[in-house]
């Protein structure tokens, strides 16, 4: 599953209610909610991938910088989220008891449940935002990227 932005991407606000939910934000400075108690929930702030072993199972996520990255607003509640701001001054807020991974910037994390992370990174050397990142009282692992 891709995600590009181009450079007609606009300002995006995107609510997902309650469920499961894998969201790319886009080119633009996008505001994006969710709110979910399943797991291996993915919000791409801008451009990304997301591949899966079959529905529900995600193995790899990835942020990519795109062509119009912005400042996104980006907040979920519930467990088991895996978040990438992407390019821009982001502000991250992920809250809930599960297990949460962000990466400020661009990055890429292989998991194959959320408990067994197996690599995580920030993929493009000197690009990124000043973010602000928040996280709940779960077991988190945050990168914060540059900026």
């Amino acid at each position: 599953m891709n995600g590009n932005s181009t450079t007609d991407d606009g300002a995006d606000n995107i609510d997902t209610g309650v469920g499961e939910f894998i969201v790319f934000g886009g080119g633009g400075s996008d505001d994006i909610a969710g709110e979910s108690q399943h797991s291996n929930n993915i919000v791409i702030g801008d451009s990304g991938v997301a591949n899966f072993l079959h529905i529900g199972a995600a193995v790899f996520a990835q942020a990519t910088a795109g062509v119009n990255s912005g400042d996104d607003v980006i907040s979920i509640v519930g467990n088991d989220n895996y978040v990438f701001g992407g390019l821009g001054d982001d502000d991250i807020t992920g809250l809930g008891s599960g297990h949460l991974v962000v990466v400020g910037d661009t990055g890429s994390v292989y998991y194959n449940d959320p408990e067994a992370i197996l690599v995580a990174s920030n993929d493009i050397a000197g690009a990124g935002g000043d973010d602000s990142i928040t996280t709940g009282s779960g077991p988190d692992f945050v990168i914060g990227g540059l900026g």
